[in-house]
C-alpha cells in the first residue's frame, strides 16, 4: 500500500487512502480563507490573504490537518472486524492457544476469545519439592487501547475460567516436622497429593505490539493473569493422613507459598473481516 506526498514538476503528487483524507482537510482551509475574504472585503480582503501572519496560520493549521490524515490512513483499525489465532506462553514450556474475534475503532479493541493451557513445572513450597500440572480451560475478554497512530497498545480484561493444579509434594529428607503442635518426620509424612482450585474470574493487564501488513495483523502481548487465589486440598496416605486437621494445617502452610499471579505472552496472527 502507498501512502505519501511527492514533488513532480513542482506540483504536489498524492496517492493511496492518504488523498482523500488531504482533499477532504484541504477543502476546509479553502472555507476558511473564502471566509476571511467575505469579512474583509475590498483592499482589506487582498492584505488578509497574503499577510504573511495568515499564511503561517494556514501552514500550521495544513500540517496538524496533514498529520491526522496519515494518523487515520495508518492506523491499525482499517478494518473493524479482525479474527485471531494464538499460542501462549506461561513462565514454563506450556501448551495452550486461543482463538478470538475483536473489533477495532478509533484506537480501541474489544476482544473475546476462548482457549486452553497446560503447563506442568517442578517448583518448591516451603521444606517440599513439588511438581505442578496445571490445566486452564477458560473464556476472555479484554479491551486494547491504541495511545498512539503505531502498534503499540495497552490491554486489560477479564478471564472467566475453569483451572486447577494437580499437586504431588515430597519433603525434605531427614526433617522434622511440627503440625498443631505434633512432631512429623519426613518418612512419616510421605509423598503427598493434592488439587489446586482457583478463582472462576481473574483480572488481566498487559502491553503488547501489532503491525498490519494488508488484512494481515501480527500481533505480541505480554500479561498478568492475577488474583487466582489458590486454594490447597491435600491428600496422604501416609500417617498424616489419621489427622484430617493436621493434614489441613500443612495445606494452609503450603498454601503460602503458591503463586496468585502468572505472567502470560501470547503471539498470534489475525484477519481482518
Amino acid at each position: 500500500m502507498v501512502t505519501g506526498i511527492g514533488e513532480v514538476g513542482g506540483a504536489t503528487q498524492e496517492s493511496g487512502p492518504l488523498a482523500a483524507g488531504l482533499r477532504l482537510r484541504r477543502g476546509r482551509v479553502g472555507l476558511l480563507g473564502l471566509g476571511v475574504a467575505l469579512l474583509c472585503p475590498g483592499p482589506d480582503a487582498a492584505w488578509a490573504a497574503e499577510s504573511g501572519e495568515l499564511q503561517t496560520w494556514y501552514r500550521a493549521y495544513a500540517d496538524r490537518e496533514l498529520h491526522a490524515a496519515q494518523r487515520a490512513a495508518n492506523s491499525p483499525g482499517h478494518s473493524d472486524w479482525w479474527i485471531s489465532a494464538s499460542a501462549a506462553i506461561i513462565q514454563e514450556p506450556t501448551q495452550g492457544g486461543a482463538v478470538a474475534l475483536g473489533y477495532l475503532r478509533r484506537g480501541t479493541e474489544w476482544r473475546l476469545g476462548v482457549g486452553q493451557l497446560r503447563m506442568t513445572r517442578e517448583t518448591r513450597l516451603g521444606s517440599f519439592d513439588a511438581r505442578e500440572a496445571f490445566a486452564s480451560s477458560n473464556l476472555s475478554g479484554y479491551v486494547d487501547w491504541y495511545p498512539f497512530s503505531g502498534g503499540f497498545h495497552l490491554g486489560a480484561g477479564i478471564v472467566l475460567q475453569t483451572a486447577e493444579t494437580e499437586l504431588t509434594a515430597t519433603p525434605d529428607p531427614d526433617r522434622v516436622f511440627t503440625i498443631n503442635g505434633r512432631l512429623y518426620t519426613s518418612e512419616q509424612l510421605g509423598s503427598l497429593r493434592g488439587t489446586i482450585r482457583y478463582s472462576p474470574a481473574v483480572p488481566y493487564v498487559g502491553v503488547g505490539w501489532s503491525q498490519r501488513v494488508d488484512r494481515w495483523r501480527l500481533r505480541s502481548d505480554f500479561g498478568v493473569v492475577f488474583n487466582l487465589q489458590p486454594e490447597l486440598e491435600l491428600k496422604s496416605g501416609s500417617t498424616l493422613a489419621g489427622s484430617e486437621t493436621d493434614l489441613q494445617a500443612l495445606a494452609a502452610e503450603l498454601q503460602k507459598d503458591i503463586d496468585n499471579f502468572y505472567a502470560l505472552v501470547s503471539l498470534g496472527i489475525s484477519y481482518g473481516l
